[in-house]
């Protein structure tokens, strides 16, 4: 193993079975989630799985979830047309949201990494290929609590990390994003963390 894959290797290993489980299902919480939101607006589950993609940077998951609902009611209510005055606190995260729910394509209005895997492991969580790589993974990784304001992670590391983590989930007969997820959440229990706004994560490269 090389010395990133021993680094993740090691959070998996000392992740109980309960963590497992609970990691391992992350993104089918985030897929059943959206769906359920999705239905309650009548929006396609593509899009509203791009919108939560482009809704990621900054927010935690409570917030992340209230801010696709007020999202999709302002679309379905007309609350967000061009001659319409838009909310102080609505930005560029918000009008990709709109873009996608009005019918762009997620892929082509995400174009970052981090957000097009996040798109794919919340749209299809069956899918082996994609692994969402944040500031934690990059500390997993690396085995290093770096403050994620100060992480840069640019596309040769991405790819990096993402193949490590699908080699060791292969290994371990998982699918990418249940490993990643698992050490994901396994890293911040034992880091003692808890969410904080990142200005980084979800930049796109």
């Amino acid at each position: 193993m090389t010395e990133g894959q021993q680094n993740i290797f090691h959070v998996y290993s000392v992740a109980s079975e309960m963590m497992k489980s609970y990691g391992a299902e992350s993104f089918w919480r985030y897929h059943r989630t959206v769906k359920r939101i999705a239905r309650r607006f009548d929006f396609r589950l593509a899009p509203a799985c791009g919108a939560l993609a482009a809704l990621s940077p900054q927010n935690d998951e409570e917030g992340l979830f209230r801010s696709l609902e007020l999202v999709m009611e302002g679309h379905r209510r007309g609350l967000f047309r061009e001659n319409k005055k838009k909310p102080s606190n609505f930005g560029r995260d918000q009008e990709k949201a709109l873009r996608i729910l009005s019918g762009e394509s997620p892929m082509l209005a995400l174009r970052g990494k981090k957000t097009c895997s996040f798109y794919q492991n919340v749209l299809d969580p069956s899918n082996p290929k994609p692994v969402t790589v944040d500031g934690h993974m990059f500390n997993i990784w690396t085995a290093q609590v770096k403050p994620l304001v100060l992480v840069r992670v640019d596309d040769k590391v991405y790819d990096l990390i993402a193949g490590d983590v699908r080699m060791l989930a292969r290994q371990e007969k998982l699918l990418a994003n249940q490993m990643q997820g698992i050490v994901w959440h396994q890293w911040k229990a034992m880091h003692g963390i808890r969410y904080k706004a990142q200005m980084s994560l979800f930049e796109d490269h």
